[in-house]
C-alpha cells in the first residue's frame, strides 16, 4: 500500500477557521467553505470547478449534495427558514421558502429527490424537491428546550421505492420515517430508553446469509450501543438489545456501519476498535464469539472506516490507516499521515470508492486529500484471512469469497506494483534464456571446429 497527496487547499480559498465538506457522491468533486461564506468547489485534483456565492446570507452550518449528485443543498445560520439548492448542470440556484422560523439540519434521501429537514424545537419535515411539496412530519414539541437537537442518520433503503430516516429525540425516544413522510417505528415510545441517544445509524442487511432487514444502531450516551430490527421487517414485533463492551475498551467515540458485510466498527477513546458482525433476521442478534478486537497505540480524537476495509483513527499527532480485511484485524498501521502536534482535525472521512481520505485543520484553515493505493500485499492478506472468511459462510462456504477473489485478483493484476514487478521477472526470464541460448551456441560452435580439424 502507499500513499499519494491528491491536493491542499489553503486559507487563501477558505479562511482560518472551522470548514464545511461535503464530497460528491462518486468522489469526483468537493465542496468546501470557510468563514469567508464562499463555496469553494474542487475536483479530486484540486483544481477549481466553481466559485459559489449563496443567495442566502449567513455562516454555513451544513452542505450535502443528493445520492444522483446533481444538486448541493446549502443551509445557513441565519437562514430564516430558507435553504439553497445549487444545480450542477445549470449552475444555478434555487432557494426554497419552508415558512420555518429556523433550520437546523437536513439530509438527503437515498431515492428520489426528497430532502429531509430540522427545526427548532424538535420540527421533522420532508420537502419534494420535484414536487415542491413539503410535510411536517413531527411538529414542534413544547417540552424541549430551544438548544435541543435531534440526532438524525444518514437515509437507508429500504427497498426499491423507498427509504428511511432514524432521529433520536432528547426526550430519549428513537423515531423512523419514510421518504413519504410517514411514520415506521419508533423505540423507547413507552417506556423510554435507559439512556439517551447520542449517535444512530440505519443499515440494510439484505442478503447477509440469506436474510435481509433493516437494522438500527444507536449509540446511548457514549456507553452502550443498542440494535433494533425496524418496524417488523421480519413480520414479527420488534425486537432490540444492548451491546455491553468489556470495561476496558472505555468510552465509546463513534461507531459505523460496514454495509458490504453486516459488521459494525465501534471505536473508543482509548484506542480500541470493535468489530462486530451482526445477523440479520426474525432473530436480530450478533456473534459474540466473533468479536474482533484491535487495540491502536494512544487514545483516538476520530475514527472512519472505509468500504475497503481500512480504519482510519486519529491519535492527535498523527493519523493511523489500520487494515481489517475480512474479518482479520492487524494492529500495526499499514499507513501513517503526519501533521503539525498540537492542531486539531476535523471532517475525517473517506470518500468517493473507499480510497479517498481527507481532513480539515481549522487552525491553518487548509483542507487535505489524500489517495490510498492498493497493492499485491492486500491479496497476500486475503489469502491470510480466506480460513476466517470460509467460516464467516458456514451455510456455503464460496458465497461471497469467489466475487471478493475476482474482485482483488483484479486489483492486484492492475496494479502498478504487479506490473513492475512481472516485467521485472519476464525481463529476467528473458535474460537467463538469452545467456543460455548464447553459451549453446557457442559450445555447438565448439562441437563443429573440432570436428572440422579433427577430419
Amino acid at each position: 500500500m502507499g500513499v499519494e497527496r491528491l491536493f491542499t487547499i489553503d486559507s487563501r480559498y477558505l479562511g482560518i477557521g472551522t470548514i464545511a465538506v461535503a464530497w460528491h457522491p462518486q468522489g469526483s468533486l468537493v465542496a468546501t467553505v470557510g468563514p469567508n461564506n464562499v463555496i469553494q468547489i474542487f475536483d479530486r485534483r484540486g483544481h477549481v470547478f466553481d466559485q459559489l456565492v449563496g443567495p442566502v446570507p449567513g455562516e454555513v452550518i451544513c452542505m450535502q449534495w443528493d445520492y444522483s449528485g446533481t444538486t448541493l443543498a446549502v443551509l445557513t445560520a441565519a437562514s430564516g427558514g430558507r435553504l439553497a439548492l445549487w444545480r450542477l448542470g445549470e449552475r444555478c440556484y434555487e432557494v426554497v421558502h419552508t415558512k420555518w422560523r429556523e433550520l437546523t439540519g437536513l439530509q438527503w434521501a437515498t431515492l428520489g429527490s426528497v430532502l429531509g429537514l430540522l427545526g427548532g424545537r424538535g420540527r421533522v419535515a420532508v420537502y419534494n424537491t420535484e414536487t415542491r411539496v413539503m410535510r411536517e412530519v413531527i411538529p414542534p414539541q413544547p417540552s424541549f428546550a430551544v438548544m435541543d437537537r435531534i440526532v438524525q442518520s444518514e437515509w437507508e433503503k429500504i427497498d426499491d421505492e423507498r427509504s428511511a430516516w432514524a432521529l433520536a429525540c432528547p426526550d430519549r425516544r428513537i423515531v423512523v420515517i419514510d421518504d413519504r413522510g410517514s411514520l415506521l417505528d419508533e423505540l423507547g415510545g413507552s417506556p423510554r430508553l435507559r439512556l439517551r441517544p447520542t449517535e444512530v445509524q440505519l443499515c440494510n442487511i439484505s442478503g447477509m446469509n440469506r436474510l435481509a432487514g433493516l437494522v438500527l444502531s444507536a449509540c446511548l450516551e457514549s456507553q452502550t450501543i443498542l440494535l433494533a430490527s425496524v418496524f417488523g421487517c421480519f413480520e414479527s414485533t420488534t425486537k432490540s438489545f444492548e451491546i455491553n463492551f468489556p470495561d476496558q475498551c472505555g468510552t465509546i467515540l463513534c461507531h459505523q456501519w460496514r454495509r458490504e458485510t453486516g459488521e459494525l466498527v465501534v471505536s473508543f477513546t482509548n484506542g480500541t476498535i470493535a468489530i462486530v458482525p451482526v445477523l440479520a433476521g426474525p432473530d436480530l442478534s450478533f456473534r459474540r464469539s466473533r468479536l474482533a478486537f484491535s487495540v491502536v497505540e494512544g487514545s483516538i480524537r476520530s475514527a472512519a472506516s472505509s468500504s475497503r476495509g481500512w480504519i482510519a483513527v486519529d491519535t492527535g499527532e498523527e493519523i493511523r490507516i489500520v487494515a481489517d480485511h475480512w474479518g482479520s484485524v492487524m494492529i500495526s498501521p499499514v499507513l501513517v499521515i503526519h501533521y503539525d502536534r498540537g492542531t486539531e482535525l476535523e471532517n475525517l472521512a473517506w470518500a468517493g470508492d473507499g480510497t479517498i481520505l481527507s481532513f480539515s485543520i481549522a487552525a491553518s484553515g487548509s483542507f487535505h486529500c489524500f489517495k490510498i493505493q492498493e497493492s499485491m500485499f492486500d491479496f497476500r492478506r486475503f489469502l491470510r484471512s480466506l480460513p476466517l472468511r470460509l467460516r464467516k459462510f458456514p451455510s456455503d462456504p464460496y458465497e461471497g469469497v469467489l466475487n471478493e477473489w475476482i474482485v482483488m485478483a483484479l486489483r492486484c493484476l492492475f496494479s502498478a506494483e504487479f506490473l513492475v514487478t512481472t516485467l521485472s521477472v519476464t525481463l529476467l526470464v528473458l535474460g537467463a534464456w538469452h545467456q543460455n541460448l548464447l553459451s549453446e551456441w557457442a559450445a555447438f560452435r565448439a562441437t563443429l571446429e573440432n570436428d572440422r580439424w579433427g577430419n
